[in-house]
């Protein structure tokens, strides 16, 4: 067995060699020959001067995209293609960007680091071969990957020699790490506020108790917004015009899925493959795996409302259709019947088919989209939709970082978006059911919103506001009956109100009937128990409140708490840490990315 591992050791290893191609030329700028072609055939980018050969980029999107295959155990979407393209990009340009770093700073590599590293780290791709799979435990077999390392050393120089150059950003990243410190103080303070919990009595005027028959007037509104300008602060935001052509299948395309769906039929039919067999090869459907089958007896209501007149109208045992759904092609089998507390059920399978557009139909349809993208150059979107009677939507300012369902499948597309100029028109963008042109209408800055933008959010503030101000007297005469009865009770009763218990609550957590109040709650913790407050004015109306009772965390609980905190929070600060340290590099590096060229 040796032996013969021995002999294809080489060959396993140039595969594995071939998976490390990317960060040896990137980080030693080789000129390496993977299958006879030469890695630098077009550049992609360039960070500080280093080429991003695009044959690499290329190889690690694909890499990205098996990978999230194998994950979802689907296709990928045009969407997750995307953000695959962009994720891959950043990823190598960090990779650059840290390694420099790592060179402007280097780091002691001893021979004992990398024989240890070597030794303990295999690489990854060969700790999943099945060369180096132990038989009986289904586990990376350490031992015969040590034996080869000392019998042949010399098919494993190339590993030692990437490990040389991988240490010392191993270290340099480890030290970025651990300048991130967290204090006992921040520690103390997360378990305070997540365990230790309050309980308490309160006497609560609620404004909503209070309507107000009369709209806030718009001087009232302005009032509201002069005065609450933190309410009404935005990130970066756009506005877009997006034209929209759908991928619509033409004739031809229908027919040929439909000639697809009888070949299928009459392949069950002549009892050349069963109904399951072919379900589970080729239908498009969620079922697929089971043969198309249900894996129960349904009643009407549980069948999709499109279906449900064919099941049940279908003879037991005999194949149907094709049926058309919207855009599917369903071949349908009754499979049996029962009853459900007295209703018929019945069990089903399906085999599925989308018609969709062929390579001729989207070739017309790209061609158009060209077409449109070059004729609003000088029109504008808006107009040369019109004239190609091409739908537009228009969206609302969008915030960096938020969404809008006029975007639902290119979610990514804002991303660019701000990244365009003002009248700018985007390339083309493939979306899973249409294809997209986007112009930018509008930037605007991060900062405050104007009033036009919230009239209506400030009206609803005036709006609050007002009943506030109608609540007040009775709030007056809740604390005035407190202040002279000193009792929550007699001054419930005098008002006709009634002392509320509050349960237990934390810091960072809500009351029962109130909900989250954070002025009421912070006000309450720092009240000593027993003590009455005065009346305590938030957004949720006026409060007087008692604490009653305070409970720590529990003892026998606080190590864990403590130990888990620190945790929690040192990964948070890690993180941040890490990031700031990358976008510091980012932004003192000079980037380019070409990979609009390859489009």
């Amino acid at each position: 067995m040796l032996q013969t591992l021995r002999n294809n050791t080489r060959t396993i290893l140039w595969i594995v060699v071939a998976s490390f191609v990317i960060f040896i030329i990137l980080v030693w700028g080789a000129d390496l020959q993977v299958g006879g072609q030469s890695a630098a055939q077009g550049v992609v980018g360039s960070v500080n001067g280093r080429q991003i050969p695009y044959q690499l980029y290329q190889r690690q999107v694909a890499a990205t995209l098996q990978n999230l295959r194998a994950q979802g155990q689907r296709t990928t979407t045009l969407e997750e293609e995307r953000e695959a393209t962009q994720q891959t990009w950043k990823s190598l340009v960090d990779e650059l960007l840290i390694a420099e770093a790592a060179g402007k700073r280097p780091l002691p590599v001893t021979d004992g680091e990398v024989v240890f590293w070597v030794k303990s780290s295999p690489p990854p791709q060969l700790t999943q071969n099945p060369a180096f799979i132990d038989s009986t435990t289904g586990r990376f077999d350490q031992a015969r990957y040590e034996e080869l390392l000392r019998t042949s050393p010399e098919q494993f120089r190339w590993y030692e020699d990437f490990t040389r150059v991988q240490i010392p950003i191993d270290k340099l990243q480890r030290n970025v790490l651990a300048s991130a410190k967290v204090s006992q103080g921040e520690v103390d303070a997360y378990v305070r506020d997540r365990y230790e919990q309050l309980r308490m009595s309160y006497l609560w005027v609620d404004p909503r108790r209070f309507p107000d028959s009369g709209a806030p007037t718009e001087a009232e509104a302005k009032a509201y917004y002069d005065s609450h300008q933190d309410e009404f602060q935005a990130k970066e935001r756009v506005q877009l015009l997006i034209a929209r052509i759908p991928k619509v299948p033409s004739p031809a395309d229908e027919a040929a899925a439909n000639e697809e769906m009888q070949g299928y039929a009459s392949t069950v039919q002549r009892g050349e493959a069963s109904f399951g067999s072919l379900a589970e090869s080729f239908s498009e459907d969620p079922f697929a795996a089971a043969g198309g089958d249900r894996g129960r007896a349904l009643r009407r209501q549980e069948v999709e409302p499109g279906l449900v007149e064919r099941v049940f109208s279908a003879p037991a045992h005999e194949l149907v259709g094709p049926i058309r759904i919207d855009d599917r092609l369903l071949l349908l089998q009754v499979t049996g019947d029962s009853l459900i507390e007295g209703e018929v059920a019945r069990r089903f399978a399906t085999i599925e088919r989308r018609i969709e557009p062929g390579p001729d139909r989207l070739t017309e349809l790209r061609e158009r989209v060209t077409g449109l993208a070059k004729a609003a150059g000088g029109r504008g979107l808006a107009t040369a939709a019109a004239m190609d009677s091409v739908r537009v939507d228009t969206t609302g300012t969008i915030e960096r970082g938020s969404f809008t369902p006029l975007l639902t499948g290119a979610r990514d597309v804002l991303d660019l978006a701000f990244e365009m100029s003002k009248g700018q028109v985007s390339k083309p963008i493939e979306a899973e059911r249409e294809i997209l042109l986007v112009q930018l209408l509008d930037r605007r800055p991060a900062g405050a919103l104007t009033f036009e933008e919230v009239k209506a959010r400030a009206e609803r503030g005036a709006a609050r506001l007002r009943q506030l101000e109608l609540a007040r007297p009775k709030a007056e005469a809740m604390a005035n009956a407190v202040r002279t009865s000193g009792s929550l009770a007699a001054a419930a009763a005098a008002e006709s109100l009634v002392v509320k218990d509050s349960g237990r609550f934390t810091r960072k957590g809500s009351i029962p009937e109130v909900g989250r109040d954070p002025e009421l709650i912070a006000s309450v913790f720092t009240q000593p128990v027993g003590s009455t407050s005065g009346l305590i004015e938030t957004d949720k109306g006026f409060f007087i409140a008692r604490p009653d009772s305070i409970f720590p965390p529990p003892a026998a609980d606080l190590e864990r708490y403590v130990t888990s905190a620190r945790q929690v929070l040192l990964n948070e600060r890690r993180n941040q840490t890490y990031e700031a340290w990358l976008a510091d590099l980012r932004d003192h590096a000079k980037i380019q990315d070409h990979r609009e060229r390859f489009n």
